[in-house]
């Protein structure tokens, strides 16, 4: 991919991401009663199915002098930033790809700078005071995350399959009891509509096919969803039973509908 299509394609994200959730299918009307039924587009099954864009962490280093670091970054990756900050004196970070320092400040400073070059690259430290760096990538491909240590001895205690509510929904949502007695769901094959601002709910409403009903009810905040395509790992907060866990839910929090759910099954 060019470093022009790049760039057009990261500009394009950034105005996905600012219009909070609302992915390739219509978004309901900011205005109007969110609990009203909303049209739905019929999906293109020849269009590639991608992810909503997603920040990974790829290596973290902290100093008070000189350090170095290789990384690589895929091509299909949108884009990848560097997180600093630094206490005293300079820090400059160059790029072996790019032409002028990607970072080149005095301190005390906190920012990103960010870079659209691809393969694998080597990131060049200079700091005269202490100074931490974080690289992340950011990435619509599918998540693929392992289950978590322990997770397959564990007991599965619920199993539910996905639907679509306000929007599209597809997947496994499997509860288990680890071996130190805590809870965690895994989502296995999940997907729902490429869009930012959702968030994953543990909720006590066993029938949850209307916003409505899954706004009346119980539920818990698991936080931000990590991935809106592919495999991944929550875990419940202590004191959370599994006869709260009626159903998963997609929410989203920009238009407060529900995007998609999963009634959980008590395992024989």
């Amino acid at each position: 991919m060019s470093r022009l299509l790049r760039l057009v394609t990261v500009l394009a994200v950034l105005a996905l991401v600012a219009a909070g959730c609302g992915g390739s299918e219509p978004a309901a009307d900011p205005l109007a009663d969110p609990f009203e039924e909303v049209e739905r587009a019929t999906p293109d099954p020849d269009a590639e199915v991608r992810s909503a864009p997603r920040w990974e962490q790829i290596l973290t280093l902290s100093g008070d002098g000189s350090d170095s670091a290789e990384f690589p970054i895929p091509e299909d990756a949108l884009q990848w930033r560097v997180i600093y900050s630094c206490e005293s004196g300079d820090l400059r970070v160059e790029v072996d790809a790019a032409d002028e320092p990607l970072v080149d400040t005095a301190c005390p400073a906190s920012e990103q700078a960010f870079s659209i070059d691809t393969g694998f690259l080597e990131l060049d430290i200079e700091g005269s005071g202490p100074w931490e760096v974080t690289v992340e990538q950011q990435v619509d491909s599918v998540h693929e995350e392992p289950p978590l240590d322990g997770m397959e001895a564990a007991e599965v205690v619920a199993e539910g399959q996905f639907a679509g509510v306000e929007r599209s929904g597809a997947g496994t949502a499997t509860l288990y009891r680890m071996p130190d007695g805590s809870l965690a769901l895994r989502f296995t094959d999940f997907q729902t509509v490429a869009s930012p601002d959702l968030f994953v709910w543990v909720s006590e409403q066993p029938e949850p096919t209307t916003s409505a009903a899954v706004f009346e009810a119980e539920y818990v905040d698991l936080g931000e969803i990590t991935a809106t395509l592919g495999d991944q790992n929550y875990r419940l907060p202590d004191g959370v039973t599994p006869e709260q866990v009626a159903s998963i839910v997609i929410w989203c929090a920009p238009l407060q509908i529900a995007y998609a759910a999963a009634p959980m099954s008590p395992t024989p």
